[in-house]
């Protein structure tokens, strides 16, 4: 190949790379799968004492992201908290369903039946739990992570585990037992990682709780839960778990409760009730007929419930992560030809995008706006809010209405009203322009172009090979 056709050709790739783009940014991140391909990081040791070498997670990265702000969601998996594995195959699916929607997710393995006690084993997981949080906030620049927005989720042991991270403190009594003085407490026996370990949500399928006053208003977390009506290892509203085993004379659920004996638990019913009443955000999904097992059945084969709960989830996450509309404020009957200032609380101080229309802007900030209003007729104003993942809030629009300064604008001076018509003429052509530039239309116009230059540049090179 001539060097000159190799340029044409270079031209041409360059331009499909940008459409390809374009594609990609045109979806919604978090809600689609935008990422072909994840990353895995293996066997990350993230705790800092010398305590189970076991005690280590997987890091799943959607493959060629560039961006550094990324919210994350940690997955530990079930078993009674006696038995299973980061590379269970579920939680596995899990990571990579919420890598390739542009989440970092992490499996966690975490110690196992140490003892023989169902609460000391719990415990224990949640201490784990707690590490696993703050040790990717701690690291969070090194996994393009925002510390801000990491969730938990868990499946049976697994999603008790992440029901305790979130809401089960030091301060708090477990059925009266004492366990800090034999295993440590939950902010530094792991790990010596100073960070919170608050999370800002819970993925709860099929765990239970040990005492709803657990749940309070200190932590307000969100929750959402997956449950089915028939489950017989934690009931979706409150029992021993392995009940139903247990009544049918299961001999393996009856020599784990003889071995380790077990304590009621509250299930997601509850749990729902519990947070309904204390008005936090939570959400409760139930399967009819359905029992412990939601996503794949005993074949490994995906139930009818896995989209719904892959679905529901993205849509809850999704709903947290958007910044909340702001509230604005300031003056809505107004004189023409006079400044006003408009403001809107943003205590994040996220990027804020302003839209006027029949004013012009005199100042604009993150948190207010200064603006002169040129059209004497009804006018508008917007803003919406814009986080660091790139995530924008519904905007907040407010009416303007705009009178003459004093009376009315004196028509006999010809001056006067000439050049307010010569501005609204400039500002109407500006804002044509903004807008139209603002919009995903220029890129494409633009690719089109861009396309169309490389066909001409092909053309010319394959007749002129000179």
């Amino acid at each position: 190949m001539r060097k000159g056709h190799f340029l044409y050709f270079y031209y041409f790739i360059l331009a499909a790379t940008i459409l390809y783009s374009i594609n990609v940014s045109a979806k919604s991140r978090y809600l689609n799968k935008v990422f072909d391909n994840v990353k895995i990081l293996r066997d990350i040791k993230y705790t800092s004492h010398n305590i189970d070498e076991y005690v280590k997670m997987d890091i799943y990265l959607p493959a060629d992201d560039n961006m550094n702000q990324r919210p994350a969601i940690i997955f530990a998996h079930g078993g009674a908290f006696l038995i299973g594995d980061k590379n269970d195959s579920t939680i596995r699916t899990l990571c990579k369903e919420f890598a390739r929607r542009g989440y970092v997710t992490a499996s966690i393995n975490y110690r196992l039946a140490q003892y023989p006690s169902f609460l000391k084993m719990g415990y224990q997981a949640v201490q784990d739990g707690k590490t696993a949080v703050r040790y990717l906030k701690h690291f969070s620049y090194k996994y393009g992570i925002d510390p801000d927005y990491i969730f938990f989720g868990g499946i049976s042991a697994g999603a008790i585990t992440a029901l305790n991270v979130a809401y089960l403190e030091d301060s708090e009594d477990i059925a009266g037992r004492d366990f800090k003085s034999l295993l440590g407490n939950f902010d530094y026996s792991t790990n010596h990682y100073s960070e919170s370990c608050k999370v800002a949500g819970v993925i709860n399928i099929c765990g239970g709780v040990l005492d709803l006053l657990h749940i309070d208003k200190v932590e307000n977390t969100p929750v959402i839960s997956f449950h089915g009506t028939i489950d017989n290892i934690i009931p979706i509203d409150r029992g021993l778990p392995f009940t139903g085993y247990m009544s049918t004379y299961n001999s393996v659920a009856r020599f784990i409760n003889t071995l380790a004996p077990m304590e009621p638990v509250y299930g997601s019913r509850s749990i729902h009730q519990r947070l309904k009443n204390l008005n936090i955000k939570n959400k409760l999904i139930v399967f009819p007929g359905k029992g412990h097992k939601l996503l794949f059945n005993a074949e490994g084969l995906k139930m009818d419930s896995y989209d719904k709960i892959i679905s529901s989830i993205e849509n809850f996450l999704y709903d947290i992560l958007k910044p909340v509309t702001p509230y604005l404020s300031g003056s809505t009957i107004v004189k023409i030809l006079t400044s006003y200032r408009y403001a809107i609380d943003n205590p994040e101080n996220f990027i804020a995008i302003w839209k006027v229309t029949g004013g012009r802007v005199l100042s604009k900030s993150n948190r207010d706006i200064s603006i002169e209003w040129i059209e004497d007729t009804e006018n508008t104003i917007s803003v919406f809010l814009q986080n660091n993942l790139g995530i924008e809030s519904k905007p907040k629009k407010m009416i303007i209405n705009v009178t003459a300064t004093s009376g009315k604008i004196d028509q006999t001076n010809n001056l006067m009203a000439d050049a307010i018509e010569k501005y609204r003429k400039r500002q109407s052509k500006k804002n044509y322009i903004s807008s139209f530039s603002d919009s995903i239309h220029i890129k494409i116009i633009l690719l089109v172009l861009a396309l169309c230059i490389s066909a001409i540049f092909i053309f010319i090179g394959l007749h002129n090979p000179k």
